[in-house]
């Protein structure tokens, strides 16, 4: 049966994320193209970290709405009385 998403597998190290699977590299990169050493180690470890992917201001946006987001679930606890302070965290 096939999972709820392209790729899903329910183990917990699926066989198809290893350096087998690793397709072959253009001789040429196009711009933006991660260098193999990165495709590499996706494979290998499993994930890549990107610096610099998203600009400060780009990234704004999304700070500002998981800080909402932290806010709000605070304040439903709060008023639930499962947190005590009702104080902001600096």
């Amino acid at each position: 049966m096939p999972g709820p998403y392209p790729g899903h597998s329910d183990e917990a190290f699926p066989g198809v994320f290893n350096l087998s699977a690793m397709p072959p590299q253009p001789k040429e990169k196009k711009p933006g193209q991660l260098p193999e050493e990165d495709i590499r180690r996706f494979f290998e470890e499993g994930y890549v970290v990107v610096k610099d992917f998203f600009s400060p201001s780009e990234l704004e946006p999304c700070k500002k709405a998981l800080e909402k987001l932290v806010d709000d679930v605070a304040q439903r606890l709060y008023k639930a009385g499962v947190m005590k302070n009702n104080d902001p965290v600096e």
